[in-house]
């Protein structure tokens, strides 16, 4: 295999590895993160929430807020993508190359963006669910304990929050680094070098 069918096997690892990563981001981004049950119940994810105490539901202007900056992790998993398939293209069309190659490094560093953003995301949700409890209602017939509230964290929470999909994103920048690095000379250049 010579140099140049190694580097667009690379450019094709790499952009589904950001298509992939980017999916993934959604999907979390758009799946329950934790889980009430108890005296409080419902679930969190970063796009919407629905947190019922007493049976009366609950507003958090935590969980609106995650909810609003969960626009930017859609936006980022959205430009990767399309930055990802530029890439792709331009294997294509060579001519495009010298465009769209740094769209991808650009693509794998929004992703690693896109991740910090969730990670921060998610514990802002946990911190909230864990303030969020009732001891006890004091009633005409007494005092009326309740039990702790159980908060379950998903799978979704462990994707999120462990390492794989950091380490997809990392291996993409790093490979994209090199990718950029690598990219090949434009025709033009090469035999304009050789006569110099």
């Amino acid at each position: 295999m010579n140099a140049g069918a190694l580097w667009r096997l690379l450019v094709i690892m790499v952009a589904v590895a950001e298509i992939a990563a980017s999916i993934a981001l959604v999907y979390c981004a758009s799946r329950p993160l934790i889980v009430f049950q108890g005296s409080v119940k419902g679930w969190v994810s970063t796009t919407s929430y629905q947190v019922v105490v007493l049976g009366q539901p609950v507003d958090s202007q935590i969980y609106d807020y995650v909810r609003f900056m969960s626009v930017l992790i859609f936006l980022a998993a959205g430009l990767a993508i399309v930055f990802s398939f530029t890439a792709l293209y331009s294997l294509l069309s060579p001519r495009w190359q010298r465009v769209t190659i740094p769209g991808i490094f650009a693509s794998s560093l929004i992703l690693l963006v896109a991740l910090s953003i969730t990670q921060a995301l998610v514990k802002l949700i946990l911190f909230e669910a864990r303030h969020i409890e009732i001891k006890s209602v004091r009633t005409s017939a007494g005092l009326i304990e309740f039990p702790r509230e159980k908060i379950i964290l998903t799978q979704v929470y462990g994707l999120v929050t462990g390492k794989p999909l950091l380490i997809l994103v990392l291996l993409s920048i790093i490979a994209s680094a090199y990718v950029l690095y690598a990219l090949p000379e434009e025709q033009g250049t090469t035999e304009a070098k050789r006569h110099i």
